[in-house]
Parts: C-alpha cells; sequence; structure tokens
C-alpha cells in the first residue's frame, strides 16, 4: 500500500471515528464496521492488505507519527477546501 492511499485511508477513518464518537458499546462498533468497510470499498483496499500495513507501521512510532502528521495535513486541506466552496456558496447567492 502506498503512504498516500495510507494517508487517505487513515484521514477517512479518522472522519468515521469523529462521527461515531457520540455512539457507544455495540452500536458504535457496529456503525465503525460499516464505516469501515465502505473506505476500503472507495480505496479499493483489503482490509487484511490494509491491517497487515498498520501492523507494520505500529512497529517503528516515528515513521507511524509522521504518517499522522500527513493525515493530519490532508484533512485540514480538505477542510479547507470546503470552506472554500461554503464561502462561494455564500458569496455567489
Amino acid at each position: 500500500m502506498s503512504e498516500a492511499q495510507l494517508i487517505l485511508v487513515l484521514g477517512d477513518m479518522q472522519v468515521a471515528e469523529a462521527a461515531a464518537q457520540s455512539l457507544i458499546g455495540t452500536v458504535k462498533d457496529s456503525v465503525l464496521e460499516v464505516y469501515y468497510d465502505q473506505i476500503f470499498s472507495i480505496h479499493g483496499v483489503e482490509r487484511a492488505h490494509f491491517e497487515q500495513c498498520f501492523d507494520e507501521l505500529q512497529r517503528d512510532p516515528q515513521r507511524l507519527s509522521l504518517l499522522y502528521e500527513k493525515v493530519i495535513e490532508e484533512l485540514n486541506r480538505q477542510g479547507a477546501q470546503v470552506d472554500d466552496k461554503e464561502k462561494e456558496k455564500v458569496l455567489g447567492d
């Protein structure tokens, strides 16, 4: 799995976790499983392959930390794009 693909998948997983934050117990777990399945499908990634890559990353905390910094940068970039589109809608009205 490429680093770029990992960044996108992990970013989407962070968004899913945030969306499910208010849920509790088995409901939260079930919803997250559905979200994760959708994320893997969207990115064309097999869950087993992702888990293998992530397990390898966890054995290298420095690399994992750097990767999550890039995930945050990507999420911030995506958020800025959404903000820009919202501003265009408001100004265009």
